[in-house]
């Protein structure tokens, strides 16, 4: 797709639908996510535990997208060549855990639920996907420039790209006109006010399935770094200063991140995603 041509947003389109009916959801994701931070810092182990998740929601959203994209409702917003993660997703996890990385890495029980609830919209009601994909997809493209430098920085990644993968949209000849277009078609869609209605009620439940596993991973390296103290009396060596960023740093940056690996993995964008979407 080389040109994507003009769209203009009409008061009352579903992308502002969308935007407002979820604003709500991003506020309590938003508090969620500053409690955490205040008290937890994101290194390398965390994160990549956190893309190992994002990988189970496109694996399975993508498959769902595909099967669907026949579908009057899913079709007109079915790019795949621009759009689709798993394979970037795949790159950044062997990088960040080796060749080996499938063995390494297994569904967390809050994600379990969101691709069961992804997997069922895909089989039952087809035309809620696209709540799903307005959710990942456009948080993925809006931010993910500045989470790559973020990500890029707080690990020191080597500059032939590795470990950001999933932020790189080469097939987008223009985010910006890409993301224009994605819009116009979104709103272009002949749907009835019931079908609206889902749609908004399937985007907040999307953004709260993202707040669930934001919750579970943050546990997990919670437990992590308690059992690193015990073990040997010292904090993870993960969150040593050759991350190369202060603490505080470290969770400003990951605050970004989530931001857009929600409204990527975590659907919720605290402080911009309300702005780009």
């Amino acid at each position: 797709m080389n040109d994507y041509g003009p769209s203009t947003f009409e008061k009352g389109s579903l992308r502002d639908q969308l935007k407002s009916g979820t604003r709500e959801v991003h506020g309590v994701a938003d508090k969620l996510f500053t409690q955490n931070f205040v008290k937890d810092v994101m290194d390398r182990a965390t994160y990549r535990h956190f893309l190992s998740q994002l990988y189970f929601l496109y694996e399975a959203m993508e498959a769902e997208l595909r099967r669907n994209e026949t579908h009057p409702v899913v079709g007109p917003v079915h790019f795949p060549d621009e759009l689709e993660r798993v394979a970037a997703i795949e790159e950044d996890l062997a990088y960040y855990y080796g060749p080996a990385w499938r063995s390494e890495i297994s569904c967390l029980p809050s994600m379990r639920r969101y691709v069961e609830r992804v997997r069922k919209v895909g089989r039952e009601q087809p035309e809620l996907l696209i709540a799903h994909a307005y959710v990942r997809y456009l948080g993925d493209v809006s931010g993910g420039q500045i989470i790559k430098r973020i990500i890029g920085r707080l690990f020191t990644l080597p500059a032939d790209g590795s470990g950001i993968a999933f932020f790189e949209f080469g097939r987008m000849e223009s985010i910006a006109k890409f993301k224009e277009f994605y819009n116009g078609r979104m709103n272009a869609l002949e749907l009835d006010d019931e079908t609206v209605t889902a749609l908004v009620d399937e985007a907040k439940l999307s953004f709260q399935f993202s707040v669930n596993v934001f919750s579970e991973v943050i546990d997990a390296a919670a437990k992590r770094r308690t059992e690193a103290v015990d073990a040997n009396g010292q904090t993870d060596v993960t969150t040593s200063s050759s991350e190369g960023v202060s603490n505080r740093t470290a969770m400003l940056a990951m605050a970004s991140l989530v931001v857009t690996l929600s409204a990527t993995m975590l659907g919720f964008c605290p402080w911009f995603t309300r702005e780009i979407l």
